[in-house]
């Protein structure tokens, strides 16, 4: 039960000595350690542990006739009954004193814990200590002293010794460390031989001397004078076997601690209680002292116990992780293999340790046909000499980087014979306390394929390109030139009809008028269309002259230029206060704005046109950057939504010319302006409802009023 009780933390949670503390063992078995040791005084009344000592007096047994030789026997035992108990209480100690000894250095070979060949030493001297005792008080030696005082002497020499050596290794302990080798090789040796000699000596003394010091003094409070020094030094024993509790606590360092208990009271009851031999505090005594060996013999054996099931804990540990590191290492190798990168791992020697399959595959070896060979195999002939030299120079280094940045591939000679591109990287790893190379390569040679193939095709698209900037460029100069040349006979045919009309117009009659009305309706029509070709034109030329406009201004400048159309058609044009400032073409920002606001006029039935300019403060996030929307908002005709974006196509038209003048190429015009910008155009409109025209105009290329007056500042 209390094997169970101390190791139950083992068989779950094996933990080292040094997480043990004194609260281990538990508190009953303290409590019954001192009940057992102070039981002489408890029972005193009714057991008693003496054995009586008797002489037989040999001249009056034989002045006795008919003796029978029972009663011989029977007084023959009385009197060494005694001796006898005393005899076999000895021997049992010093076994166990022994057995503890033998068992401290098997412990040893276990956990290597100097504290246990150390206790154990000295538990294995007290036993040979006692067995001297054992010897010279049944005679089993020679000795030339009263057994009487032989006995008690060597009592108190074997007990003192035994407190020297345990105040003696307990400091041992505090100074040396647990795996102190050194010392459990040099120091044991050297204190076992200091122990013999001491015991010799004392054997030599005990046995040569004719007196020895009486001890015992029965009259007095004192009765045991020399176990005064043992009981001193045990109970000095147990403040300094807490603090090795302390330092290093396991079972037996606990036990012996433990132990101090019935080591004291042993003491206590020769010193105070003993005034013959045999009596019942002499024998409690020396039955207490089996016990204080029995305490530290069961420590080593539950220590052991405890040892045993943490190393099996370790080993079922061990085991399982050993299982998980080969699990991991395959399920490494599987990926390691069917990675699209050849890994390869190279030593100093620059010989191959390991390759996956991705190496054997694209230099055309066998699977792991290329372990144990030197890596100059795989490089061409032409480079092997100064591959050796440029491999050694980066063992030296150590730094991870990529093979021939400035030359465009590397090459590796496959096991017929050819070369493959390849890229590859180098980097500098210890492993098993080697240093060694990991190589990793990619088959290029597709890449270059395709590269060269994508260079083909750059090529050529750059020709494509240049023929069709050629193209653009003639075809924009074409449409200027003709646009240009053209204005001049249209603007007669227009000019000449209109002089015929006004002279000769009272006498045309209604079929000839109809016709001079379209000749000049259509040189109309025909000229203000090649005057927005020529602006559509060159909308699609670069413009460098970008300056700050005012939105505000340039709104009035609409106004002023279409006032004659607002009167006319009863509409009116406003625009929002505090409008930013554009960094834009002043030109073309007016020329959005005005085809925006006659649009709005124009395609409009209602009896009062509307047409108003605001600016939207709502921060919109596209491509990363910041837009306003700037927004120009009509109660005009309204359009399809499946109109919205053809709308903005050249020459698109979505009424008949009767119903709506124009060329269909204003909105173009307004995509073009935008563009140039980098700003983008759309409309929010449904049939009927009005339209609203949406410029999202990067904020860079925006400045409100606010700001620009912060900057003047």
């Amino acid at each position: 039960m209390l094997s169970e009780q101390l190791t139950a933390t083992s068989d779950h949670v094996p933990k080292v000595i040094s997480d043990w503390q004194l609260s281990a063992i538990p508190k009953w078995f303290w409590a019954l350690v001192l009940l057992i040791s102070l039981s002489p005084i408890l029972i005193s009344s009714g057991i008693n542990f003496s054995s009586s000592e008797s002489v037989i007096l040999f001249d009056s047994v034989i002045q006795q006739k008919n003796i029978k030789q029972q009663f011989l026997n029977d007084q023959l035992y009385v009197a060494l009954q005694g001796g006898m108990y005393y005899a076999l209480v000895e021997w049992s100690a010093v076994i166990i004193a022994v057995l503890c000894g033998l068992m401290a250095f098997s412990h040893f070979n276990i956990n290597r814990d100097i504290s246990g060949p150390l206790i154990g030493l000295i538990l294995f001297y007290s036993g040979i200590m006692d067995a001297i005792h054992a010897l010279a008080a049944t005679r089993f030696m020679t000795v030339n002293a009263s057994s009487e005082s032989l006995i008690l002497f060597s009592w108190a020499i074997s007990r003192s010794f035994n407190t020297l050596l345990l105040l003696i290794g307990g400091m041992i302990l505090l100074k040396v460390k647990s795996k102190n080798t050194t010392f459990t090789n040099r120091g044991l040796l050297l204190f076992a031989l200091l122990l013999s000699v001491i015991i010799g000596c004392i054997y030599y003394w005990m046995t040569t001397s004719n007196s020895l010091p009486k001890t015992q003094f029965e009259q007095s409070l004192i009765h045991q004078s020399y176990d005064l020094i043992p009981l001193v030094g045990y109970c000095l024993c147990v403040p300094l076997f807490y603090q090795v509790c302390q330092k290093k606590m396991n079972f037996v360092t606990g036990f012996l601690l433990v132990g101090c208990i019935p080591l004291i009271l042993s003491e206590c009851y020769m010193v105070f209680g003993s005034k013959n031999l045999y009596d019942h505090y002499f024998n409690s005594a020396h039955l207490l002292k089996v016990f204080s060996y029995l305490l530290p013999f069961i420590g080593y054996l539950l220590d052991h116990r405890r040892i045993l099931l943490q190393q099996q804990h370790q080993q079922k540990k061990l085991t399982s992780l050993n299982l998980r590191l080969a699990d991991k290492q395959t399920e490494l190798e599987t990926i390691n293999n069917v990675l699209p990168v050849g890994l390869m791992q190279v030593n100093r020697h620059g010989i191959i340790v390991s390759a996956n399959n991705y190496v054997h595959q694209v230099l055309h070896y066998p699977a792991g046909s290329l372990i144990g060979k030197s890596v100059e195999i795989l490089v061409p002939d032409y480079a092997k000499d100064v591959h050796v030299s440029l491999r050694q120079s980066f063992q030296k280094k150590s730094e991870t980087r990529q093979m021939a940045k400035d030359v465009d591939s590397l090459y590796g000679k496959t096991q017929d014979g050819q070369t493959v591109p390849l890229e590859i990287g180098l980097a500098s790893i210890v492993l098993d306390g080697e240093k060694q190379v990991l190589v990793s390569l990619i088959d290029i040679h597709e890449r270059k394929q395709m590269l060269e193939a994508l260079k083909n095709k750059n090529e050529t698209m750059e020709q494509a390109i240049t023929s069709l900037r050629r193209s653009n460029e003639q075809l924009e100069r074409f449409a200027y030139i003709c646009s240009h040349d053209l204005q001049e006979p249209i603007r007669m045919v227009e000019s000449f009809s209109q002089m015929l009309q006004h002279k000769l117009g009272p006498q045309l009659d209604g079929k000839n008028k109809e016709y001079l009305h379209y000749i000049i309706d259509g040189a109309s029509r025909a000229r203000a269309m090649i005057t927005d070709i020529l602006l559509y034109c060159r909308l699609e030329q670069p413009v460098m002259n970008k300056t700050q406009i005012n939105l505000q201004e340039i709104c009035e400048q609409v106004h002023r230029t279409l006032e004659i159309n607002l009167k006319e058609k009863n509409a009116t044009f406003t625009w929002q206060e505090n409008l930013p400032t554009l960094i834009a073409v002043q030109t073309q920002l007016f020329q959005l704005i005005l085809n925006l606001v006659n649009n709005g006029i124009k395609f409009n039935h209602d009896e009062q046109p509307q047409v108003y300019l605001y600016v939207e403060k709502m921060l919109k996030k596209e491509q990363g950057n910041d837009y306003w929307k700037i927004c120009v908002k009509d109660n005009g005709i309204g359009i399809n939504p499946r109109d919205h974006k053809k709308i903005f196509n050249i020459f698109e038209r979505l009424n008949a010319k009767a119903d709506f003048s124009g060329t269909g190429i204003g909105l173009a015009n307004c995509q073009k302006i935008v563009e140039q910008h980098d700003a983008t155009i759309s409309v929010d409109s449904q049939e009927g409802k009005g339209s609203v025209f949406v410029i999202h105009w990067p904020c860079k290329n925006i400045e409100t009023r606010e700001q620009q007056s912060s900057l003047e500042v």
